[in-house]
Formats: C-alpha cells, structure tokens, sequence
C-alpha cells in the first residue's frame, strides 16, 4: 500500500518503524493541522520515490509573517541523481512563495550542502 511505501522511503533517512493504515492517518491528518505541506514524487507507475515537508511558522514579528522549515528530505537511492530532489525543493519553494514566506530554511547534513547549492539555496548560519 502507499503509506507502506512512504514509511520504508523515510527509511532511507531514519528509523521508521511500520505504522497501521489507521496510525499513519492519524499522523498525517495531525500534520496537516499544524501547517505541514508534504509532497511526494511518483513514478509513472505510481511508486513513491521521494519525499520532503515544508513546515510553516508564523512569526510574532513583521507584522505576523511566516517562514519555511523544509524537513524530511529523502529520494529513494535508486532514483538519486535523477533530478528527483530538484523537483521536491521546486514544490517547496513554490508553497513558501504561496504562504508568503520571508524565508525558507534547510537544515542538512555537510555532505549535501554541495547539492542544496546547485539549486540556489545559500549557506547562511549553523545550526544547533
């Protein structure tokens, strides 16, 4: 089913331990209450191949305007090189843009600045 297929992807990222049709729902449903936009990227045959959140905060200052959190981002290693993850950090960019966002932050392991950067994100502050 789909939502196995979306678990064992984050897998590829984390421990993600299987979850009922009905835990899974749940979950999904509860992140969509707090502003949580996942996106999925399918192949043609209708496989999930990658994966990324963007989480919107609304800030007490500039007048109560937002910013981007993009999290969980994971592309099956068979599909990696692909421009699968150009097009799952286009979407997010793009619901930053329709939130309004001021700015769009990623947090990302070393490893994969080099590819965050070739698609315009920029190496602002470090994170703890």
């Amino acid at each position: 089913t789909l939502f196995r297929s979306f678990i064992n992807l984050l897998s590829h990222l984390t421990t993600a331990p299987q979850l009922s049709s009905d835990e899974f729902l749940k979950i999904f449903k509860e992140r969509q209450s707090q502003g949580v936009f996942t996106r999925v990227a399918l192949t043609d045959s209708g496989d999930i191949v990658g994966t990324t959140s963007v989480v919107i905060e609304t800030k007490f200052f500039r007048g109560g305007a937002s910013i981007g959190h993009i999290e969980d981002v994971v592309v099956h290693p068979d599909f990696r090189g692909c421009g699968v993850a150009r097009k799952l950090m286009d979407s997010c960019v793009e619901v930053a843009k329709e939130k309004k966002c001021y700015k769009l932050i990623l947090d990302c392991k070393d490893d994969n600045i080099p590819l965050y950067t070739k698609m315009g994100f920029e190496l602002k502050e470090f994170q703890m």
